[in-house]
């Protein structure tokens, strides 16, 4: 029987920190994982998948880097890739497009976005000059993560649990600014209203299109990881990670 979580990132080394510093200090009775770097951006992979007709995403990863993964092993595939506003290949309605056919963990996959990538990690203020970035300054965006991050954010391999629980309930303040109206509303939600706003990545990218990037071609910095977690547990765990 599957029981294995496949996880497909973006980069080599930042993503796998993220994973396996989460299942060691938050997930630990969970599932084993495999973590799958595909080196480069979404949109290739989407593309692969199109052109791949009647096989499964892990068989096309297999393709591409001559692996032997087994689908069979696996029982759910996540996917965590950055937004990257100011690539050449970007494209708004791809995303929404992509969004739509990874929206299941376990036909397809499910897709988690960075914004605008994966650095955002670190970025966990609520202050408004350090809340959004420019897109097209996106190349930009690791040195102001350096410039502008919290030395004990620096190193992802030492956060311990209590840096987790600020990491989701920071950014959990900020999905709930997202999808409401008003600054007051940079709360932390309760767990009933977290299902029901965050389940689907299409709507955040949908309120960052329609608040930032149309408006002001700037996308509110938020990290997919510590959603991806709310999402994964159960009601009283969750409540024991955010404060």
């Amino acid at each position: 029987m599957a029981n294995k979580l496949f996880f497909i990132v973006e980069g080599e080394r930042t993503e796998r920190q993220i994973l396996e510093n989460i299942y060691k200090t938050l997930l630990k009775e969970t599932n084993s994982i495999l973590v799958y770097s595909f080196g480069n951006n979404i949109y290739e992979l989407y593309k692969r998948m199109h052109s791949s007709e009647g096989l499964n995403i892990i068989e096309i990863l297999n393709e591409i880097k001559e692996t032997d993964y087994n689908p069979e092993e696996y029982s759910d595939i996540f996917l965590f890739f950055d937004y990257d506003g100011h690539d050449d290949k970007a494209s708004d309605e791809k995303i929404i497009e992509m969004l739509e056919y990874f929206n299941n963990s376990t036909i397809n996959g499910k897709l988690y976005i960075n914004y605008p990538m994966v650095e955002s990690i670190k970025m966990i203020s609520l202050d408004k000059e350090k809340l959004f970035f420019e897109i097209d300054k996106g190349s930009t965006f690791k040195n102001f993560v350096d410039r502008e991050r919290e030395n004990r954010l620096n190193n992802i391999d030492k956060y311990d649990f209590p840096i987790w629980q600020e990491i989701i309930t920071k950014n959990l303040q900020k999905v709930n600014y997202l999808l409401k109206k008003e600054i007051k509303n940079l709360k932390k939600p309760d767990y009933s209203e977290l299902r029901i706003e965050i389940k689907d990545g299409l709507e955040i990218f949908l309120k960052q299109k329609e608040k930032y990037i149309k408006t002001n071609n700037k996308v509110m910095i938020l990290n997919s990881f510590p959603i991806f977690i709310c999402n994964y547990v159960r009601e009283p765990y969750y409540k024991k990670l955010i404060r």
